[in-house]
C-alpha cells in the first residue's frame, strides 16, 4: 500500500524493472500526420476588380488591379501594364493595401492563370539561353493566333474598365 492513500482503497506500487532497454535498440516513435496547408482566407475588402496598392518589390507604390485568388494564396494581380507597367503577377496579400475603388472586370476568362503558368513563366524569363540561337527558338513555346487575340481582348477590356475608373476619379 502506498502511503497517503485514500482509506478503502488500494494502491499498488509498480516496482523497478532489473534490466533496463539497451541504448542501440530502436523503438518506434508515433509520429504525427502533417496538416495540409490551405490557402490562407482571402481578406474581405479584397474583392475582384479592386484596386490594390503595393508595398514591396520593384513596383511598390503602384495602384494594381486585383484579379483573382490563385489555390496557393497569392494574388493575381495586373497594372494593366499598358497604363502604369506593372505585369500580370502573383502578390502576397501581406504586401497590399486595398482601395475602395473598383473597377469592372467584365466578362474576362481568368482560368488559364494559375501557379503553373505564372511559375512557366517566370522560369522562361530567368533561363539562360541554349548554346545557339536555333536551339532556343526550337524549344521556346509559341503562341497560336486565337491565343494571342485572346490575350490581346482582355488586356483592351481591361485598360478600357481601368481608364473609365480614372477618368471618374480624376473628375
Amino acid at each position: 500500500m502506498a502511503k497517503g492513500a485514500a482509506k478503502g482503497s488500494t494502491k499498488g506500487v509498480s516496482k523497478v524493472s532489473k534490466w533496463y532497454k539497451p541504448d542501440d535498440e530502436s523503438s518506434r516513435f508515433h509520429r504525427r500526420q502533417t496538416q495540409r496547408q490551405s490557402a490562407p482566407k482571402l481578406r474581405s475588402n479584397i474583392t475582384p476588380g479592386s484596386v490594390l496598392i503595393l508595398l514591396a518589390g520593384k513596383f511598390r507604390g503602384k495602384r494594381v488591379v486585383f484579379l483573382k485568388q490563385l489555390k496557393s494564396g497569392l494574388l493575381l494581380v495586373t497594372g494593366p501594364h499598358k497604363v502604369n507597367g506593372v505585369p500580370l503577377k502573383r502578390v502576397n496579400q501581406a504586401y497590399v493595401i486595398p482601395t475602395t475603388t473598383k473597377v469592372q472586370l467584365g466578362n474576362i476568362d481568368l482560368n488559364k492563370y494559375d501557379d503553373a503558368y505564372l511559375l512557366e513563366n517566370m522560369l522562361d524569363k530567368t533561363l539562360k539561353p541554349a548554346f545557339s540561337i536555333q536551339n532556343s527558338l526550337k524549344n521556346k513555346r509559341r503562341k497560336n493566333k486565337t491565343e494571342k487575340m485572346q490575350e490581346k481582348q482582355t488586356k483592351i477590356m481591361q485598360i478600357k474598365q481601368f481608364l473609365i475608373v480614372l477618368k471618374k476619379q480624376s473628375s
